[in-house]
């Protein structure tokens, strides 16, 4: 992203009472355990490293849509 990072756009959104509860996958080149962990720890729902198979992400929004009907 030309103007922020993913951790920051994360941030940013989550300062917003509309949009914190919408819950974000990030899809990073960075695989290091180091950068998961704080992917998640910033909030996000999950965190995919590419390359990737495009079932994994449907595995994910499909969880994720599970929690959001408990």
């Amino acid at each position: 992203m030309p103007n922020m990072n993913g951790l920051e756009f994360l941030d940013k959104l989550q300062q917003d009472a509309a949009l914190a509860k919408v819950p974000v996958i990030i899809v990073s080149t960075e695989g290091k355990e180091e950068d998961t962990i704080r992917g998640l720890q910033a909030g996000a729902a999950a965190y995919i490293k590419k390359p990737f198979r495009s079932e994994e992400i449907l595995v994910i929004i499909e969880r994720l849509g599970q929690g959001a009907s408990s």
